[in-house]
């Protein structure tokens, strides 16, 4: 039963790559998960015992238990990845060696019909979700079909993964398949005693793959999406490391990047997109040695090291198409970015090349407190589903540019769904917008003016405790506190002693924040709105400092200098 368990997830996993986004993503490895634990509940089974793996996972519990926000990390973004990351420890500890070959070949008809359905919805004009990570997908099907190229039934699914990556051109997917074929055409050579006739067909694949890899394709239509450089990322890490001995070996916590980004980011981002704020690094391991610290990171080295030295070790003894894909895929480590898929794929595959495997017993009582918790997620998770459709309705609504009232309905029935400091900020943004428009309408009857002011008043007042609502619940994020700071200053033609509270708001933003150019421009206006020119002056120094590029700002203060 448990191989039909994995048969059947891994065959809809391609599908849900296509369609989802990464919050179903990990309801999906949640319920892969307790399906697991619910069958050997009936049927007790023994599970898979790796230290090195138990290492990884114990090491990313402590950096939850020891998080920069343990409220954020318990109840909102942060639970998607303990989890995520829960479920697929239970995943690897009840897999088999022996289900490998015949499971991935549901996989890979997964990843077929996730392909087709791709190019329908290509040419009738639909978006696709997750392109990269279904490219990489691609890329690990197209690996494990290479070495049966003389098969007539695969040269079908074979010629189509081709199309489909030379129609997406994502270089990351070319690199894998690069790696991995080089190392399977390496095998076969050694194994024909370096007669390189034949090894041919295998050599103008592998030839094929590094000139899709190193050329660009003009045919292609869908870009990369673009992250922060590695330089910037590892700016951001040294700076995180350092800041206490906490984040130094636990690390800041499991997404908490954007905090650690929003303080140690380089100013140079400020150049190309100020107001960017990002929630992973350039790569896998540079995320982790943020969130995961040294204790983390260093166990998914010595981990890796260990596979690869023993992969290699033993790779030329056996013909092993695991060790090439799992090789290959490995890589995503260190030059991939975070995506709970193909970090759960990843231990599948290591998990069946593993040649040392220790089985327990697992008592029925762990399983039972187990799925009690996967029961708990899978219900808050699936308030928080609602909630993000309410949530992206919302900005339906709003872009739409006159729905403002139905957009403000959606984002309070997110909140009443599940309760997130970004929602209590849009909601927050949301009501200043309402309260403008009923400034904006010009009347004549003194009835209608005072039920105007009550208008402002309350929809005022509605945004302001919102938004002290999401500093509440999340009171690292500078957002939080720069929306409240925000408000403040938008209203203190109303209520004029709200300067104090907006300077308050910018300082707590800043010291959150301190290489985010638009906060020091914001508290200069708010320091030369109460007559403090020098202060005013030295914050707009301090914004074209960071953002030289602002030639408004730079004519402003020359003026100023006159």
């Amino acid at each position: 039963m448990t191989k039909y368990i994995y048969s059947f997830f891994l065959f809809l996993l391609p599908l849900f790559l296509i369609t989802q986004t990464s919050l179903v993503n990990t309801i999906f490895v949640i319920a892969f998960a307790f399906s697991l634990l619910l069958f050997s509940f009936f049927k007790p089974q023994k599970i898979i015992y790796n230290k090195l793996v138990l290492l990884f996972f114990s090491s990313f519990l402590l950096s939850f238990i020891f998080s920069k926000n343990i409220y954020f990390s318990l109840w909102g973004k942060g639970a998607e990845s303990l989890f995520a990351f829960i479920s697929i420890f239970v995943i690897f500890s009840y897999f088999k060696k022996e289900y490998f070959g015949e499971i991935f070949k549901f996989f890979v008809l997964g990843n077929i019909i996730a392909v087709i359905y791709f190019f329908i919805q290509s040419f009738i004009g639909n978006e696709v979700l997750n392109i990269s990570q279904l490219s990489i997908i691609t890329a690990l099907s197209l690996l494990f079909l290479i070495p049966q190229y003389r098969d007539k039934r695969i040269i079908a699914p074979i010629i189509l993964f081709f199309v489909f990556l030379i129609f997406v051109d994502i270089k990351i997917a070319w690199f894998i398949l690069s790696i991995g074929t080089f190392l399977i055409f390496y095998k076969k050579l050694v194994n024909c005693n370096f007669e390189i006739k034949k090894t041919i067909p295998l050599l103008f694949i592998l030839i094929a793959f590094l000139i899709c890899f190193l050329i660009p394709i003009p045919s292609s239509e869908t870009k990369e999406v673009g992250n922060i450089s590695y330089n910037q990322s590892i700016s951001i890490a040294r700076g995180s490391l350092t800041e206490s001995a906490k984040n130094l070996f636990f690390g800041s916590g499991p997404s908490t990047y954007h905090y650690q980004f929003s303080l140690y980011k380089d100013k140079e981002i400020n150049l190309t997109n100020p107001y960017l704020v990002a929630r992973e690094g350039s790569s896998m391991i540079l995320t982790f040695i943020v969130t995961l610290g040294l204790l983390g990171i260093i166990s998914l080295l010595i981990l890796l090291s260990f596979f690869y030295f023993e992969g290699f070790k033993n790779f030329l003894k056996e013909d092993d198409i695991i060790f090439p894909m799992a090789f290959s895929f490995s890589l995503l480590f260190f030059f991939g970015a975070i995506d709970i898929f193909i970090i759960l794929i990843f231990f599948i595959l290591f998990n069946s090349w593993i040649n040392k495997r220790k089985e327990i017993k697992i008592d029925k009582a762990i399983i039972v407190a187990l799925l009690i918790i996967f029961v708990f997620a899978g219900f808050n998770y699936f308030n928080y589903i609602k909630a993000d459709n309410h949530y992206n309705r919302s900005l339906e609504y709003f872009l739409s540019g006159e729905l403002l009232g139905k957009s403000i309905n959606e984002m309070e029935k997110s909140i009443q769904s599940f309760e997130i400091g970004d929602y209590y900020i849009a909601l927050s943004k949301l009501y200043l917008l309402n309260a403008s428009q009923y400034f904006e309408e010009r009347w004549v009857t003194q009835e209608k003016i005072n039920e105007q002011r009550n208008m402002i008043e309350e929809n005022i007042s509605l945004s302001e405790k919102y938004a002290k609502k999401a500093i509440e619940i999340d009171k690292n994020n500078f957002q939080s506190w720069q929306k409240l700071g925000f408000l403040y200053e938008n209203i203190n033609f109303l209520e004029e002693e709200k300067t104090e509270d907006i300077i308050y708001n910018y300082q707590e933003a800043k010291k959150l924040a301190p290489q985010n150019y638009d906060i020091y421009y914001a508290l200069g206006r708010a320091f030369e709105e109460s007559g403090e020119k020098e202060l005013a002056l030295e914050e707009y120094k301090k914004a074209l400092e960071l953002n030289p590029n602002d030639n408004e700002l730079f004519n402003k203060i020359e003026l100023w200098k006159e």
